[in-house]
């Protein structure tokens, strides 16, 4: 049986049970409720738009709070080291730790970046045109209630059929 493994099978089971767990749900309770259909393009467009600052948010505040939590010493593991995530891999000589990091050019980064970084998007830019001629001005939420009550108000019946129109007048 491996033990070297159980902190992070902890960690995915937390990080079900508490936060992965309530998305799951909500997107089966939408589901099912018939307000999203997976083979529909257009719903799922409004679903990235709606949802994903909020999932994002989450996901930071998650890593936020693993990266500070205090990992406690384990008498058996003496090799494991102990204490906050973040100031084991940023201060790893507080612990005698050892520090992995790489030093890089910030040149050779900038380069990287210019050929490979893509600015994060939610959804198409077509949607996020027809979203603002729907709801002019109308930002992507980043509370997973606000999120839900615009993919709400986006999928009305009278909604997406003007999306649907506009979709097929653009493409």
């Amino acid at each position: 049986k491996s033990v070297s493994n159980q902190r992070i099978e902890v960690w995915w089971s937390n990080l079900r049970k508490l936060w992965i767990h309530w998305w799951i749900n909500l997107f089966k309770d939408l589901r099912d409720s018939g307000l999203f259909d997976i083979d529909n393009p257009v719903v799922k467009e409004c679903l990235r738009f709606c949802f994903m600052d909020a999932l994002q948010t989450d996901l930071d505040r998650i890593a936020l709070q693993w990266n500070s939590h205090n990992i406690r010493h384990m008498k058996r593991y003496t090799e494991l080291p102990s204490g906050k995530p973040d100031v084991l891999y940023f201060v790893p000589e507080l612990t005698n730790g050892h520090d992995f990091r790489t030093k890089v050019d910030t040149e050779d980064v900038a380069v990287c970046a210019s050929l490979y970084w893509k600015k994060k998007e939610t959804c198409s830019k077509e949607f996020k045109e027809l979203v603002n001629i729907l709801r002019p001005g109308v930002e992507t939420p980043v509370h997973p209630y606000e999120a839900l009550r615009l993919f709400i108000e986006l999928n009305k019946r009278d909604s997406k059929v003007h999306l649907k129109n506009m979709i097929m007048i653009r493409f």
